[in-house]
């Protein structure tokens, strides 16, 4: 466990230590925020300077086309091509230009050149002055910027256009450019055009082979950084940006370079150029940093010692007293502050716990020499607070101590005038007790009578209602013949109402039958004497329908009573099948009641086995009771004796008067 003295310690070196680390960090911090800042600025400037110094190149250049432009000579017919050619060739050497042309209003130029579809050509014919993109000439390999400019008709800026003069400046023109930019020693400049092409750099090779970073970041990601700023810079945007390249840590500014067709130039510096001087910070306050902790670390841990040692020591004597020691001096303290504040309570702690602990020693002692009339000798100014529990608790087990053996005593006298009692009275139960088992064999010998009895009564009840189960049978199949008998004299009143309409079809068969052998007659009596013999089986037709209709209306009376008769028959017999249900029903209700009655015998049988049982255990128990009580009688005897000695015991106590 750690002493206070070192937490002290290390709780001062930790929060100077953080004080530190925390405004070296944010010292850190706004270093390398406004080293970033300055940097950003710097290098956006100087890409910006870059650019216009770059412009201004190119506008020179551009004057020299513009001015050539305005040469009588170039635009008088008088001259021939050797001659324009060689005013070229003198204006393009007092430039320190490579080389130029003049071309004429057909596009023939004075070296010999056809020049009708190039670009800047047909913009100079418009009046326009232009700056190509950089290329490598098939002829020689070398990289050319054409500037070219139109050819004013007698020298007079804005008139006619009747040619065009451009001049190729150095092939190492853009890379001069970009080499007399430096910022440092590891600073460096480059210009890409609108398509992302390096075109001017410190390394021509680069230019020569068409570097394009966009390109390579697709196959290498490495580059993605450096290809997101060169996105902004083909979109003509003024920035800054951070990359790595080769594992070295750069970063980059950039601007556009006006005048031109989305060309931009960019200028690269090492970051740590510019972040060595927070490094450099960052060690100093480091060192800074350390220095203090150790000073401080002194500091605290001499503070710690003067504070940390009375305080060690009066938690030892504390300790010393949570082990009983209540001897022991507590430690005097010089100080005025907090620590003696501190020893004087652990001194008044240790005093008031010998006090208490002496005094409930002493009321102990008096109550295990069976003394309790004994009480704490001051217990208001000894327990206080809290402690005050502990005497109230003191007392309490006295008072109570004192109460139970005082009730022991008296107790002791009841048990010893009892127990004579109960030595009497076990004796007289004893006696009755043997009474008792005479009566109880009389009543067990009775209730077997009654138990008998009640068995035959339940044979007969089983007897009954077998019979009347017997007698439910019988009628239960006369129910169901009857039923059979309803449902046949249903079906003879259905078939007789079917004869019914077949007669009713008969008589509708007669009936026409009738009128055709009328109507048979009538023709026949139309037709004379060849329709006689006709006439004649008309007649016995028309008879025989009128004795068919005749017999159909004999039969429909006849089957009218028989329907009378069946429908009589069906409603007597529905009569008698209700009789023979609502008998079946009561047979089953007197079925119930013998079942009931013999369920109630087999009951009332079990119930009286039950008595019996009861009887013969109350017979056990009788005498089981005698047994006890001569029992009791000794055990009373012997409780008299113990009850004797508790007397004597009691009496060696000394109680307290409420």
């Amino acid at each position: 466990m750690k002493s206070i003295s070192k937490k002290m310690t290390l709780f001062t070196v930790m929060l100077v230590v953080i004080s530190l680390l925390v405004a070296t960090f944010a010292s850190v911090a706004i270093i390398y925020t406004t080293t970033k800042s300055l940097t950003e600025q710097t290098l956006t400037e100087t890409a910006t300077v870059a650019a216009d110094r770059v412009t201004w190149e190119l506008k020179a250049i551009q004057n020299v086309a513009i001015q050539a432009g305005c040469n009588p000579k170039l635009s008088s017919p008088i001259y021939t091509n050797s001659q324009k050619q060689r005013e070229v060739d003198t204006i393009a050497a007092n430039f320190g230009l490579d080389r130029g042309a003049s071309i004429d209003y057909e596009g023939h130029g004075s070296n010999g050149i056809e020049y009708a579809d190039r670009e800047y050509y047909k913009a100079a014919m418009e009046g326009k002055t232009t700056i190509t993109e950089p290329m490598i000439r098939r002829s020689n390999g070398k990289l050319s910027v054409i500037i070219a400019a139109p050819i004013w008709k007698n020298g007079e800026l804005n008139t006619e256009v009747v040619g065009c003069v451009y001049f190729v400046p150095d092939e190492e023109f853009l890379n001069d450019v970009v080499r007399a930019i430096k910022v440092n020693e590891n600073g460096a400049a480059y210009i890409i055009d609108k398509n992302g092409n390096t075109i001017a750099d410190i390394d021509m090779q680069l230019v020569r082979d068409g570097e394009n970073i966009q390109k390579i970041a697709e196959e290498d990601t490495n580059y993605t950084a450096l290809a997101q700023a060169h996105e902004k810079m083909e979109a003509g945007e003024t920035g800054f940006a951070e990359y790595v390249s080769g594992g070295i840590s750069k970063y980059i500014g950039y601007a556009p370079i006006s005048g031109t067709n989305g060309w931009s130039i960019a200028v690269t510096v090492h970051s740590d150029d510019y972040m060595v001087h927070c490094f450099r910070g960052l060690i100093i306050l480091a060192i800074i940093c350390a220095a203090s902790a150790v000073a401080g670390g002194i500091i605290a841990g001499i503070i710690s010692r003067k504070i940390g040692k009375p305080i060690r020591l009066c938690a030892e004597r504390i300790e010393k007293l949570s082990e009983g020691d209540l001897t022991s001096p507590v430690p005097m303290v010089k100080s005025h502050d907090e620590v003696k504040i501190l020893a004087k309570s652990a001194a008044k702690v240790v005093n008031e716990q010998n006090a208490m602990i002496s005094d409930i020693g002493n009321i102990l002692s008096n109550m295990a020499q069976g003394n309790f009339d004994v009480h704490s000798n001051d217990a208001d100014n000894t327990y206080r607070g809290d402690y005050k529990v502990l005497i109230e608790s003191v007392r309490n087990i006295n008072r109570r101590l004192n109460d139970t053996l005082s009730q022991i005593s008296i107790a002791g006298d009841q048990v010893s005038s009892g127990s004579e009692q109960v030595s009497a009275g076990a004796q007289s139960l004893a006696q009755g007790a043997t009474e008792q088992a005479a009566s109880v064999e009389e009543l067990a010998a009775t209730i077997q009578n009654i138990n008998a009895h009640i068995s035959a009564t339940s044979q007969d009840c089983q007897k009954g209602r077998q019979l009347v189960d017997e007698t439910a049978e019988y009628i239960g199949a006369a129910n169901e013949k009857m039923q059979n008998l309803t449902a046949a004299m249903q079906e003879i009143n259905d078939a007789s109402t079917e004869i019914g309409k077949i007669i009713q079809t008969i008589e509708d068969i007669a009936f026409q039958t009738n009128i055709l052998a009328l109507n048979a007659a009538v023709e026949a009596a139309r037709v004379g004497e060849a329709g006689k013999g006709f006439a004649v089986v008309a007649d016995e037709v028309r008879n025989l329908a009128g004795k068919s209709a005749d017999a159909a209306h004999d039969t429909t009376v006849l089957i009218e009573r028989a329907v009378a008769a069946v429908e009589n028959g069906n409603n007597i017999t529905n009569e008698t099948a209700q009789a023979v249900s609502e008998v079946e029903a009561r047979s089953g209700g007197v079925s119930d009641i013998v079942n009931k009655i013999a369920a109630a015998s087999l009951e009332q049988s079990d119930m009286v086995k039950q008595v019996n049982i009861g009887v013969e255990q109350i017979s056990n128990v009788v005498q089981t009771n005698s047994a006890t009580a001569e029992e009791s009688a000794a055990a009373s005897q012997e409780l008299s004796a113990q009850a004797q000695t508790l007397q004597k015991l009691v009496s060696r106590f000394t109680f307290r008067e409420e």
